[in-house]
Protein backbone atom coordinates (compact mmCIF):
# COMPACT_ATOMS: atom_id res chain seq x y z
CA UNK A 1 0.00 0.00 0.00
CA UNK A 2 2.84 2.37 0.83
CA UNK A 3 4.27 1.88 -2.67
CA UNK A 4 0.96 2.88 -4.25
CA UNK A 5 0.70 5.96 -2.05
CA UNK A 6 4.29 6.88 -2.85
CA UNK A 7 3.59 6.56 -6.58
CA UNK A 8 0.48 8.71 -6.28
CA UNK A 9 2.47 11.41 -4.50
CA UNK A 10 4.51 11.84 -7.69
CA UNK A 11 1.75 11.09 -10.21
CA UNK A 12 -1.64 11.77 -8.59
CA UNK A 13 -3.51 11.21 -11.88
CA UNK A 14 -1.85 7.90 -12.76
CA UNK A 15 -4.87 5.83 -13.74
CA UNK A 16 -3.18 2.46 -13.39
CA UNK A 17 -1.93 3.20 -9.89
CA UNK A 18 -5.31 4.63 -8.85
CA UNK A 19 -7.11 1.52 -10.11
CA UNK A 20 -4.64 -0.81 -8.40
CA UNK A 21 -4.89 1.19 -5.18
CA UNK A 22 -8.69 1.02 -5.22
CA UNK A 23 -8.56 -2.75 -5.76
CA UNK A 24 -6.14 -3.19 -2.85
CA UNK A 25 -8.39 -1.13 -0.59
CA UNK A 26 -11.35 -3.28 -1.61
CA UNK A 27 -9.43 -6.48 -0.92
CA UNK A 28 -8.41 -5.10 2.47
CA UNK A 29 -12.12 -4.60 3.19
CA UNK A 30 -11.85 -0.83 3.11
CA UNK A 31 -14.61 -0.08 0.60
CA UNK A 32 -14.99 3.59 1.56
CA UNK A 33 -11.32 4.18 0.74
CA UNK A 34 -11.77 2.20 -2.47
CA UNK A 35 -14.71 4.40 -3.48
CA UNK A 36 -12.80 7.58 -2.64
CA UNK A 37 -9.90 6.42 -4.80
CA UNK A 38 -12.27 5.45 -7.61
CA UNK A 39 -13.87 8.91 -7.45
CA UNK A 40 -10.44 10.47 -8.05
CA UNK A 41 -9.83 8.01 -10.89
CA UNK A 42 -13.20 8.75 -12.51
CA UNK A 43 -12.37 12.46 -12.54
CA UNK A 44 -9.47 11.72 -14.91
CA UNK A 45 -11.95 10.61 -17.59
CA UNK A 46 -14.34 12.67 -19.65
CA UNK A 47 -18.12 12.38 -19.39
CA UNK A 48 -19.30 8.83 -20.10
CA UNK A 49 -15.70 7.68 -20.64
CA UNK A 50 -15.17 5.77 -17.39
CA UNK A 51 -14.11 2.22 -18.31
CA UNK A 52 -16.30 -0.76 -17.46
CA UNK A 53 -13.59 -2.19 -15.21
CA UNK A 54 -13.70 0.92 -13.02
CA UNK A 55 -17.50 0.87 -12.85
CA UNK A 56 -17.50 -2.82 -11.93
CA UNK A 57 -15.00 -2.24 -9.12
CA UNK A 58 -17.16 0.63 -7.92
CA UNK A 59 -20.13 -1.73 -7.83
CA UNK A 60 -18.22 -4.26 -5.74
CA UNK A 61 -17.22 -1.59 -3.22
CA UNK A 62 -20.76 -0.21 -3.03
CA UNK A 63 -22.19 -3.66 -2.57
CA UNK A 64 -19.84 -4.40 0.32
CA UNK A 65 -21.18 -1.26 2.01
CA UNK A 66 -24.75 -2.48 1.57
CA UNK A 67 -25.52 0.12 -1.09
CA UNK A 68 -27.34 -2.32 -3.34
CA UNK A 69 -29.13 0.30 -5.45
CA UNK A 70 -25.88 2.15 -6.17
CA UNK A 71 -24.14 -1.15 -6.93
CA UNK A 72 -26.91 -2.07 -9.38
CA UNK A 73 -26.43 1.23 -11.20
CA UNK A 74 -22.66 0.75 -11.39
CA UNK A 75 -22.97 -2.84 -12.64
CA UNK A 76 -25.58 -1.81 -15.22
CA UNK A 77 -23.33 0.97 -16.49
CA UNK A 78 -20.36 -1.41 -16.64
CA UNK A 79 -22.28 -4.10 -18.53
CA UNK A 80 -23.73 -1.50 -20.93
CA UNK A 81 -20.21 -0.60 -22.02
CA UNK A 82 -19.87 -4.11 -23.48
CA UNK A 83 -16.45 -4.98 -22.10
CA UNK A 84 -17.21 -5.40 -18.41
CA UNK A 85 -15.48 -8.07 -16.37
CA UNK A 86 -17.69 -11.20 -16.14
CA UNK A 87 -18.13 -10.61 -12.42
CA UNK A 88 -20.11 -7.43 -13.16
CA UNK A 89 -22.79 -9.32 -15.09
CA UNK A 90 -22.86 -12.06 -12.45
CA UNK A 91 -23.32 -9.60 -9.59
CA UNK A 92 -25.89 -7.61 -11.57
CA UNK A 93 -27.96 -10.74 -12.16
CA UNK A 94 -27.71 -11.74 -8.50
CA UNK A 95 -28.79 -8.33 -7.22
CA UNK A 96 -31.63 -8.12 -9.72
CA UNK A 97 -32.80 -11.59 -8.66
CA UNK A 98 -32.77 -10.47 -5.02
CA UNK A 99 -34.80 -7.38 -5.93
CA UNK A 100 -37.62 -9.24 -7.72
CA UNK A 101 -39.16 -10.82 -4.59
CA UNK A 102 -39.07 -7.42 -2.89
CA UNK A 103 -41.02 -5.89 -5.75
CA UNK A 104 -43.64 -8.63 -5.60
CA UNK A 105 -44.49 -7.99 -1.95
Amino acid sequence: MADFQHSLAFEPDNREVLLDTAEVYRQLERPKRALATLAVLEETYGPNQVPAEVLALEGLAQESLGRRHDALESYRAAVAKGDAPPQAATRLAALEAEAVPLLLR
